[in-house]
């Protein structure tokens, strides 16, 4: 069934055009256009958002939440948000680090003492698991497939992954590394004496009063607030892409959202962390303008926040998420005041394909 059969708009189009000059009132016209069109031939399902201080935040949502039961899908509707949880981690790092808590240039044995491979955790700094420049590896892949139902805490993934040798010499090269998000995750426990989860609750999402996000037990929701839909097909040698939507089953997903991704949120949501941000209310003004300057950037990476340059010769800072049956973006321009979030429970590059678009009309 495609996405347009059921179509549900937070702010009209139309209430915002007062609050816009002609051209720009114009552009986001083209743009719900352009989403609609998407909405229609199903490689759009979700949320979109654009906000600026002293404007009204402008929402559209299209397409189904749930396929099987023809729930549609609504701007506040939560859904997963993949890799854009290592928001919320590196956030935390940062937080921990401005209280002194962090040295973000120790290795990693001075926070996980008992990690398995001591050549590792003394030669890989919180820094690089920050920037994924410590040859850490994946988890995703044949043997965390052959794993995937004993992987419930994060000590588990140390436990099966804990013995890998170095992929690199840490530093030398970057390679992005979800399993480096899950130790800066037991390193925020074992720092705070708090359970990751719930740092990132009291910290970060009651903080930013970020309602939607939650990292629910999988098999313990007795209904998503929104499934995932996938062309893609899972076998113990990886992922095949091609064929029809699929709703992505229970066996698929990990047991629970992770430091490096999978949590349920919302466009509205991560427009509430983005402002958070920007306000200093998670992190001082001084750290934010060093992850915008990009100083000890690595790559993309600054500080673990996605960095970069528009078009326009705008920075912005974030970071994207996708899996089969989810996609998102986020982007943040600090010096414009304007947050552009964009979350798709469909695979990549569903959302992000109109994140840009999204952004350049302003």
């Amino acid at each position: 069934m495609a996405g347009s059969s059921a179509i549900r708009v937070s702010i009209p189009l139309a209430a915002t055009v007062a609050f816009f000059c002609a051209a720009h009132a114009a552009s986001l016209a083209d743009q719900q256009a352009r989403i609609e069109k998407a909405c229609a031939s199903d490689t759009f399902s979700g949320a979109v958002l654009v906000a600026k201080p002293g404007r009204p935040v402008w929402t559209y949502a299209c397409g189904l939440a749930d396929r099987e039961n023809k729930v549609a899908m609504r701007a506040d509707t939560p859904m997963r948000i993949a890799s854009m949880g290592k928001l919320f981690t590196t956030t935390a790092v940062l937080q921990l680090y401005e209280a002194g808590k962090i040295d973000l240039d120790a290795p990693l044995a001075r926070y996980i003492p008992d990690y398995p491979n001591k050549e590792l955790a003394e030669k890989v700094k919180i820094r690089h698991l920050l920037t994924h420049t410590g040859g850490t590896g994946d988890i995703f892949g044949p043997e965390g497939f052959a794993h995937r139902h004993e992987l419930r805490r994060l000590a588990d993934y140390v436990r099966v992954f804990g013995k890998r040798p170095l992929s690199f010499e840490p530093g030398s090269k970057q390679e992005y590394s979800n399993y480096g998000y899950i130790l800066l995750g037991m390193v925020i426990q074992n720092v705070s004496g708090e359970d990751y989860y719930n740092y990132v609750q009291r910290h970060i999402l009651d903080v930013a009063g970020m309602r939607s996000t939650s990292f629910p037990v999988e098999a313990e929701l007795s209904q998503a607030p929104s499934n995932g839909y996938t062309r893609a097909s899972f076998a113990p040698g990886g992922v095949r892409i091609g064929g029809p939507l699929t709703r992505v089953g229970l066996d698929e997903l990990p047991y629970r959202a992770t430091p490096a991704g999978g949590c349920f949120s919302t466009v509205g949501d991560l427009n509430r962390f983005a402002q958070a941000l920007l306000d200093g209310r998670l992190i001082s003004p001084a750290m934010l303008d060093r992850v915008l300057s990009g100083q000890l950037s690595a790559g993309l990476f600054s500080y673990g926040f996605g960095r970069g340059t528009d078009a326009m010769g705008r920075t912005w800072i974030g970071f994207a998420g996708g899996a089969p049956g989810t996609n998102g973006e986020l982007k943040i321009f600090p010096k414009q005041h304007l947050v552009v979030a964009t979350l798709a429970n469909l695979d990549p590059p569903a959302a992000t394909d109109l994140t840009t678009g999204l952004a350049t009309a302003d």
